[in-house]
């Protein structure tokens, strides 16, 4: 009967490793999601504002459907969501000048 206890906490122990892990990826890919989506709606109302005549209301509905399904993923226990990913610290990005690594020397080329 030890035995099976010994075995049983085995279990127990691989199963609390396996749903830490599970947790940082959901975790992972919420951060991911979120990111993703909040860019799309800011795509969206950006074309909503220079093209007033598009009606972009079931775009705005799926990037919804899409944010509500991806905050539900933090809700379900085990295993959750977790934050132990790498995240990038939050600084503006110019995107209107090639970084230094993007930069090609035409002459040389």
């Amino acid at each position: 009967m030890q035995i099976i206890i010994q075995d049983s906490d085995k279990i127990s122990s691989k199963q609390k490793k396996i749903n830490k892990g599970q947790r940082d990826i959901n975790g992972a890919l919420c951060y991911v999601d979120w990111h993703v989506i909040k860019a799309l709606y800011d795509l969206v109302n950006g074309l909503g504002e220079k093209l007033p005549q598009l009606d972009l209301t079931e775009v705005k509905k799926e990037l919804h459907k899409a944010y509500y399904a991806s905050e539900k993923v933090a809700e379900i226990d085990p295993p959750g969501c977790g934050n132990n990913f790498p995240q990038e610290p939050e600084k503006p990005v110019d995107t209107s000048k090639p970084a230094e690594s993007e930069k090609t020397d035409l002459k040389a080329a």
